[in-house]
């Protein structure tokens, strides 16, 4: 199995259009080619009804590609879970799980590397990259009066807006935990310390944001891969506000270096 696959139930002539219906349109960009689909007919599907299997991505290994040349319901070989808002079907191969290249988008917004899948004795760790929401990328073009100007942003103002907030709440985090210790080193009691804002539903879902900017998934896809770890949810907040370099940039300015 190739990437993975969806599946559409009830509609056996699916096409790129009715993406939207099943609430998955936003897997694939403007641009990009259309989906291939499969049609289930009789009792095939995942749901034991007919259906449509919709394959995002060609499959990158040719030895896999001619390995399954057939798509198919394969419940023996195959893990298939149905979505939260019953409109379609997730399935990838059960020993074969989406590696990071075939979930990658065609354009990436720039970012740094994160650990999401740790290495295994037979494969190596899997690096996705986080997006850098306030790197304002941009293809730039001339205009008429000859000065280069911004022609496609690449990232949208309101998840720069989400992001300021979620930089916010993790120094916050970061400067109650310092505070914790050096209260336990003093032997000082820690009640005075403000209490913890951390919120992990807000980090998550901003993380699952940031990763379907990159990567062909969504919330429930993410969830199902096991790509959402809750204790790099720091971690992938602080790479994607530039965490580490605006607080050096920080203290820099207030010792006058």
């Amino acid at each position: 199995m190739a990437h993975y696959f969806l599946y559409l139930p009830g509609k056996p002539d699916a096409k790129r259009a009715d993406l939207a219906s099943f609430g998955v349109d936003r897997l694939l960009d403007v641009g990009d080619s259309d989906p291939h689909f499969f049609p289930v007919a009789g009792s095939g599907g995942p749901d034991g009804g007919t259906g449509a299997l919709c394959q995002l991505k060609k499959e990158l290994d040719p030895e896999k590609q001619s390995s399954n040349p057939a798509p198919g319901y394969l419940p023996n070989s195959q893990t298939w879970k149905q979505s939260p808002c019953g409109r379609y079907w997730l399935g990838w191969e059960t020993e074969n799980p989406p590696t990071e290249a075939e979930l990658a988008r065609n354009r990436q917004l720039t970012g740094r590397a994160a650990v999401l899948v740790p290495a295994t004795d037979d494969k190596p760790a899997e690096l996705f990259v986080i997006p850098n929401t306030f790197a304002q990328l941009a293809r730039m073009k001339k205009n008429v009066d000859g000065q280069w100007e911004p022609s496609a942003e690449y990232i949208h103002d309101e998840l720069q807006a989400k992001a300021a907030p979620m930089m916010v709440m993790l120094e916050a985090t970061i400067e109650r935990e310092f505070l914790i210790e050096q209260a336990a080193a003093d032997g000082e009691d820690a009640q005075h310390i403000p209490p913890d804002t951390w919120d992990d539903n807000a980090a998550l879902d901003f993380v699952a944001e940031l990763l379907a900017i990159n990567y062909r998934v969504n919330d429930f896809i993410l969830g199902e891969l096991g790509l959402l770890i809750q204790e790099r949810a720091p971690l992938m907040i602080g790479l994607a506000t530039d965490y580490e370099r605006l607080s050096r940039l920080e203290g820099e300015l207030r010792s006058g270096k």
